[in-house]
């Protein structure tokens, strides 16, 4: 059904056009699998979310074309938006501009099974998105299908209050050839000009040389952090040397602020307190911080008023404002999705987590998805890279660079079911934080937050949502009636923990099916970053990679937080090229809340062969809570003594000179030499 808006119509002036020798090209525009079926999010919520930015286009002259695609005949259009478009004498502002044709190209697509559409933005220009008070995302594509969005080296720039682009509950859709950044820097730079000790803790004395004016004055820039009024107050100060490597001061190249203090508003100068609550290292290497070296650090500007009230006017529209506006922190969002392809993109100078895919029910690729430092700053990010959660189906991420995130650049997890009541050995009501997907034939891992213990694996015989809103207070969720395949032994069952009456302690049940399953991460490079390269806790391949001056390499990790699971399995990690790595470059976690307990469940089934790692101060590979596993081929380096990469890449001893590894994992080695 087509969705109509009691707007006044602006009639836009698209030129379409159409010629056989682009529709050729559609093949390559698509994420390539078998369609699947999609849960289109409910009308009255798509137009209260698309309302505020869509101008309703009639439908224009169009020249179709015939094509096939794997022996499939289909239409297909182009949308150029070279110029201007007027209405009503007035110029309509590009995110109008924007959104209309993605309307008008979705309601083509609709009312023809066999068509696709491409919107081509105008080569090598840029589009301001704007600030919208009255939705978090600015482009939106939902419920909608085979819809190309080509940019043309095009630079999307964005407000700091709104998220630049939101997929929701689409597919085959197609986005290639855009920059994405800010219209002003999102965080504060500098150097180090002294350093000061007193009953209070250690300080930084900094002199900010570029980056965004310092909101306020003098004690009033303090009181308003002091009293919380900012959205982001507990943040990472980075510390760089003129190389624009991570300082060798601190080991992991970054610390948590624990107060700022504006000196001189006019010279721009701060005192910055290192938090007493951080690690050893910190206070350990305090000494080695020297004058000159660079610092950035995130200087918050959005009021919490304002999220507020833009959160309030959201609600007013729909009583289930969280799965309009889903998750408002990333720059892309993408949920409840299918076949998903990002292309030649680049993002800048950020303090958004980049991407956050939730319970994609296709494949996802990121094929050059670049997130880089701009025009000389310190950092890319603020944030992290691609995080995806509760994947139904594979996220592909290839030949991109991850370069100076202060978080972690690429994060798989899956979100914990809790269990609010045992009705039997078989029989639970279970709900969860977010909105996740559980399906009839789901396989279910119980597992103890206490010991680490996996209680075992069950298929779900029957499913259904009894409630789509949670009364306990844990967040926003679905309450589902989940009857398993076979009971639970008497003794495992005793055992089980609900969140009523555990609400800090829980029995955690995750779904195996929403593990990304398939997923690889090939070819990319991750440089100068802070904290860790990769988290997985499901079945991935990360192969022919390189990774230089990095915090962390790859964590195996079955949480993030507690909630975030199962058991990590399945991992392949080869060809890789790992140099400078400040702590260990591959290690397994299992989290439980008694962490000096050794676990019951390991690790299984990983594999780590013919591979080049350098760690400097930590154990190359810590396998302590590996299981079954296959090592072999590896050449493993310790020391901050190695000078140069080629000592590690090219010593007679790397595996790239063995037979067995040329011809395994040949192609991924090529790739992973510098």
């Amino acid at each position: 059904m087509i969705y109509r808006f009691q707007w006044k119509f602006l009639f836009l002036f698209l030129v379409i056009i159409v010629s056989y020798q682009n529709c050729g090209r559609l093949e390559s525009n698509f994420a390539k699998t078998n369609d699947v079926e999609i849960e289109k999010m409910d009308e009255e919520e798509t137009q209260g979310l698309l309302k505020s930015s869509v101008v309703e286009v009639p439908k224009h002259k169009v020249t179709q074309c015939d094509i096939n695609i794997g022996n499939v005949n289909h239409r297909c259009l182009d949308i150029f938006l070279d110029e201007p478009l007027m209405a009503d004498d007035k110029k309509l502002s590009d995110i109008q501009m924007i959104q209309s044709a993605i309307h008008f190209a979705k309601e083509e697509t609709e009312a023809n099974e066999d068509l696709l559409a491409r919107i081509y933005f105008k080569k090598n220009s840029e589009y301001w998105l704007g600030r919208n008070s009255k939705s978090w995302s600015q482009i939106k594509i939902v419920n909608a299908k085979k819809i190309s969005l080509i940019g043309n080296n095009t630079t999307l720039l964005c407000s700091k209050y709104n998220r630049p682009l939101l997929v929701h509950s689409s597919r085959q859709i197609s986005v290639s050839g855009f920059r994405l950044r800010f219209n002003q820097p999102t965080f504060a730079m500098g150097k180090v000009i002294g350093k000061y000790e007193n009953k209070s803790g250690r300080w930084l004395r900094v002199k900010i040389n570029f980056g965004p004016k310092i909101p306020g004055t003098g004690d009033s820039f303090w009181r308003d952090i002091k009293n919380n009024k900012f959205l982001r107050t507990a943040h990472y100060a980075t510390l760089w040397d003129d190389e624009g490597r991570m300082s060798s001061s601190i080991d992991l190249g970054m610390f948590l602020i624990g107060e700022i203090r504006v000196l001189k508003p006019r010279q721009q100068v701060v005192d910055i307190k290192m938090d007493a609550n951080n690690s050893g290292k910190i206070a350990s290497n305090y000494e080695k911080i020297k004058n000159g070296e660079k610092i950035s650090f995130f200087v918050p500007e959005v009021t919490r008023e304002w999220e507020e009230t833009i959160e309030q006017q959201i609600s007013d529209r729909s009583q289930d404002s969280s799965a309009v506006i889903g998750d408002r922190g990333p720059m892309i969002y993408i949920k409840n999705s299918a076949n998903i392809g990002f292309k030649d993109i680049v993002v800048n100078d950020t303090f958004k987590t980049v991407v956050i895919n939730q319970s994609n029910i296709g494949p996802i690729i990121f094929d050059n998805f670049n997130v880089e430092r701009w025009r000389g700053r310190y950092l890319a990010s603020v944030a992290g890279g691609i995080i995806s959660r509760d994947g139904r189906s594979s996220v592909t991420i290839k030949n991109s660079l991850f370069e100076a995130l202060q978080d972690d650049a690429i994060n798989f997890n899956t979100e914990a079911t809790y269990i609010l009541s045992k009705i039997s050995r078989k029989e639970f009501i279970l709900t969860s934080k977010r909105d996740i997907i559980l399906k009839k034939d789901d396989v279910l891992s119980f597992f103890d937050s206490l010991k680490g213990r996996d209680f075992g694996k069950f298929r779900i015989d029957a499913v259904e949502v009894v409630k789509v809103k949670d009364s306990l207070g844990i967040g926003f969720n679905k309450i589902f009636r989940v009857v398993l395949d076979k009971n639970i032994s008497q003794s495992d069952f005793k055992l089980l923990r609900d969140v009523k009456a555990n609400p800090q302690k829980p029995t955690y049940v995750f779904n195996l099916n929403n593990s990304h399953a398939e997923s690889q991460v090939v070819n990319n490079v991750f440089r100068h970053k802070p904290r860790h390269v990769a988290i997985f806790n499901s079945p991935t391949l990360f192969a022919g990679n390189i990774a230089y001056d990095v915090a962390t390499g790859l964590r195996l990790a079955n949480a993030t937080r507690f909630r975030e699971g199962p058991i990590t399995f399945g991992v392949k990690i080869f060809g890789n090229r790992f140099y400078d790595i400040r702590e260990s470059s591959v290690y397994g976690y299992i989290a439980t809340y008694n962490s000096a307990k050794k676990t019951e469940t390991k690790i299984e089934d990983t594999l780590i062969e013919c591979n080049s790692f350098h760690s400097i101060s930590k154990d190359v590979l810590d396998l302590s809570n590996l299981g079954r596993h296959r090592i072999g081929r590896n050449q493993l380096v310790k020391g901050a003594n190695v000078k140069a990469p080629s000592q590690i890449y090219k010593s007679s001893s790397s595996p790239v000179q063995g037979n067995f590894c040329q011809n395994r994992y040949g192609a991924y080695l090529a790739k992973s030499m510098p």
